[in-house]
């Protein structure tokens, strides 16, 4: 994800499959506040909240949908 900025909080950010690695001051409060789920690539020193899903959900509507 070169070049997004997150200023303040991310309380709204959907990260859902964001690949986050070579982001810079990223911080822990930032990656709580916002949307991930186990796609999401986080930087190292930078924790999965518990509260993200564990897939993304694009991937979990096309489960759903399949017969």
């Amino acid at each position: 994800m070169s070049g997004i900025l997150l200023r303040g909080t991310a309380r709204i950010a959907r990260l859902d499959a964001a690949d986050l690695r070579g982001a810079l001051f990223l911080t822990q409060a930032q990656i709580t506040a916002a949307h991930g789920s186990s796609s999401t690539r986080l930087p190292i020193g930078v924790g999965r909240p518990g509260h993200w899903v564990p897939g993304s959900p694009t991937a979990a509507a096309r489960t759903a949908e399949a017969p």
